[in-house]
């Protein structure tokens, strides 16, 4: 990977660190990043998706149009909305995941919906009870969302930078076996899984001591 091609993800590992560090004391900035870079994926995931049927496959152009415009539009409604921008990133972030990540179950086929549409929904609803849980409780639960959210976007990111780099893939490889001897895992899942929950407890750890301060 270039450098020059390295730059949206090193901006984007960037916004991640102020989220997850600072996302309590900086929450209106940390809120619209985290919409910013949901918009960002969820761009991607269009283009992706819809892109070829439209006839815009390998579309530079089309391709940024998309990915720019829910970057600043999601970006600018997590603005608007403030502290409610929680519910609406939580739900769209576990729907996105759901839908992505989540493989298909034999129940989800020969139903009214799709598998996708299916795994849509039921990651909308997840996200939506988890994102009315943190904006009721409030501060506690804004410092561990906001950690969460933003060790999320640092391993989603980073995890593919790491993987060009072959001592960390072979550390990763050993690792996985020693930790899951029975379990074939991904180097880029077992990477960003350790990526997460790294990031996750020192963020909130840092966001609990600097309030107290």
């Amino acid at each position: 990977m270039e450098w020059n091609e390295m730059i949206p993800d090193l901006i984007l590992i960037i916004a991640g660190l102020v989220v997850c560090f600072k996302g309590y004391r900086l929450f209106r900035l940390s809120i619209t990043l985290l919409g910013a870079f949901g918009g960002y994926h969820l761009g991607y995931y269009l283009y992706n998706t819809f892109g070829e049927s439209l006839g815009l496959d390998n579309n530079e152009t089309a391709k940024w149009v998309v990915v720019l415009g829910c970057t600043i539009a999601l970006g600018g409604l997590a603005y608007t909305v403030y502290k409610k921008a929680i519910i609406v990133i939580s739900a769209v972030g576990f729907g996105y995941w759901f839908a992505t990540r989540v493989p298909e179950a034999s129940w989800m086929e020969n139903r009214v919906l799709s598998p996708l549409i299916t795994k849509w929904v039921i990651g909308l609803v997840l996200g939506l009870i988890f994102g009315i849980i943190v904006f009721v409780i409030q501060k506690w639960a804004i410092m561990l969302f906001t950690a969460i959210a933003g060790a999320r976007v640092i391993s989603a990111t980073a995890v593919g930078i790491l993987m060009g780099f072959e001592p960390v893939v072979k550390v990763s490889e050993k690792l996985g076996e020693t930790i899951f001897p029975n379990v074939s895992l991904p180097n880029d899942i077992f990477i960003s899984g350790v990526l997460l929950i790294l990031f996750s407890g020192l963020g909130f750890a840092h966001q609990m001591i600097r309030t107290k301060a």
